[in-house]
């Protein structure tokens, strides 16, 4: 995972983007807060950068639910951080 952020080692210089998958929400993970404490510790450990942790969590996930239906976050607690994201980093 280290490597898909590691720009200077994708030959594109950019990003992969790959993002967190979880098992959180299995019974046997008795705390789910755990999950994105752990991917911190990547930035800790000066795996990841705080924007790498970013788009990990956040903007790949949304980059990929909206690709093909802009209104998947519509009605869910990050609607509107969503609809903000969308609105300035729309790809023509």
């Amino acid at each position: 995972m280290a490597y898909a952020f590691h720009q200077k080692a994708n030959p594109f210089g950019d990003r992969v983007k790959a993002f967190l998958g979880s098992d959180s929400g299995h019974w046997d993970v008795p705390d789910i807060t755990a999950v994105t404490s752990n991917a911190y510790s990547m930035v800790e450990r000066g795996i990841l950068s705080e924007e790498d942790l970013r788009h990990f969590l956040s903007i790949h996930p949304l980059e990929l639910y909206t690709s093909l239906n802009r209104d998947f976050f519509k009605g869910t607690a990050i609607e509107k951080a969503a609809e903000e994201y969308l609105a300035t980093n729309t790809r023509a």
